[in-house]
């Protein structure tokens, strides 16, 4: 049949878009190592996903930031969570307990304050002559705190080093892990650093993924905003600068950060 009847059926309504099929990248607070769970193989007996080690040093290109909310217990496990979103003012939906919610998200963090920020960030991981697309899950006091030494940095503050002329994704960046304390006992947090510059060879393959990124972000997004009602609408966002494609870059908060966040 020639004729398109897809948008007489309102599937579009229902049919939620398929996240990218991508590992994802962790740092174990309690080790001071970092872990790659296998989310694009198959579970294994035990029902669980494998997870390998990738030692105390990674290095990444970074492509799109995302970010979410989400409250995890140590006993309970997950509680709620939102969907990934770009800003503190755009419309989600958060599920689990108290959910499905539709809201903007930072009115849904104060309402629930336990939530927590998670960046998401879509990275090509980089090692032995190859590059793996991924998701790095960054939170807890990797993205700020007060028990940041003078000669680490954190997420945010790694941010405002790239200067309106240069971009995060023209450069490799490196995650160590550093050791800091809290009243809760000793953790580890991520510390970034510039690393070297790419080759414009190397371009070339970040700017397919970051289409690829994008696109399927944008495919989310609009999912989201459908199922949302029509008397919530998001916020004006703080921007500075741009990204390909002329992306708007997000000044990121400064918001503040629990040890509940430290995944031991």
């Amino acid at each position: 049949m020639a004729e398109d009847l897809s948008k007489y059926a309102n599937e579009s309504l229902y049919k939620r878009p398929q996240r990218l099929p991508l590992n994802e990248v962790n740092l174990h607070g309690g080790k001071g190592i970092f872990t790659k769970t296998l989310f694009t193989e198959e579970k294994g007996e035990d029902n669980r996903y494998k997870t390998v080690d990738l030692g105390e040093e990674v290095k990444v290109v970074w492509l799109k930031i995302r970010r979410k909310l989400v409250q995890w217990d140590k006993e309970l496990g997950l509680i709620r969570s939102t969907n990934e979103h770009n800003a503190p003012t755009d419309v989600v939906t958060m599920f689990g307990q108290g959910g499905p919610k539709v809201g903007i998200a930072s009115e849904i963090r104060e309402e629930f304050d336990d939530l927590r920020t998670v960046q998401v960030v879509y990275a090509l991981l980089v090692g032995e002559g190859k590059s793996e697309l991924v998701r790095l899950n960054v939170k807890g006091s990797s993205l700020g705190s007060n028990n940041k030494a003078e000669d680490t940095t954190s997420f945010y503050d790694y941010l405002k080093k790239f200067t309106k002329d240069e971009h995060f994704y023209e450069y490799v960046t490196d995650i160590s892990t550093v050791k800091e304390k809290s009243n809760l006992g000793e953790y580890h947090a991520m510390n970034f650093s510039r690393g070297a510059k790419l080759t414009d060879q190397q371009m070339e393959k970040v700017a397919t993924e970051m289409k690829k990124v994008h696109q399927a972000a944008v495919e989310e997004d609009e999912y989201y905003s459908k199922g949302a009602s029509t008397t919530v609408t998001a916020k004006p966002t703080q921007l500075t600068g741009t990204q390909p494609g002329g992306e708007r870059v997000i000044e990121y908060p400064e918001e503040e950060i629990s040890p509940e966040d430290i995944p031991f």
